[in-house]
């Protein structure tokens, strides 16, 4: 796709303006158009990573901190899924069924994800609940939370006390 440039002198600006113009085809227009088009998608997706859990800090050092952060994963994310991208570029060229790019990105932020938070066995959870205390708490509400509500009715009602399952 190439268009020849052209300079086009205004009219009324004084004598030295001119604007830089491109003659395009209609398929020209078209291509241009789609091409822009995928540029938003891979923006959008790239927004669906950076807000995928909310960003629970105030101070605005922390939060630059914060979506520096997320920055850092939509470059790692991208790096892996243009590597894909390289590696089997025939996935995503098939027009009847090409490979998703927003579930690889997904895959690859899954990926990034596990590596930085590491192995979590259910052992090691048990052994820091007094640390996860505060993170586990539900955010305060004006009304009672009702599963605790219901609980505690069924503890006082009951002879025997059998741990609830949650």
């Amino acid at each position: 796709m190439t268009a020849a440039p052209a300079l086009v002198p205004l009219v009324g600006e004084g004598p030295e303006a001119y604007a830089l113009t491109y003659q395009w085809s209609a398929t020209q227009v078209l291509d241009l158009y789609r091409l822009r088009w995928q540029v938003e998608v891979l923006f959008r997706r790239w927004k669906g990573l950076l807000t995928r859990a909310d960003l629970r800090a105030h101070d605005p050092q922390l939060v630059q901190t914060c979506l520096l952060g997320k920055l850092v994963l939509v470059v790692l994310c991208n790096a892996l899924t243009s590597a894909v991208m390289t590696q089997v570029p025939d996935w995503f060229t098939s027009a009847e069924r090409p490979v998703s790019p927003w579930r690889l990105t997904a895959l690859a932020y899954q990926q990034v994800r596990q590596v930085v938070l590491g192995t979590l066995t259910w052992t090691s959870v048990q052994a820091h609940l007094p640390q996860l205390q505060r993170f586990l708490y539900d955010t305060p509400r004006r009304r009672h939370q009702e599963l605790a509500r219901a609980r505690a009715w069924l503890d006082r009602l009951s002879v025997v006390k059998v741990p609830m399952l949650s």
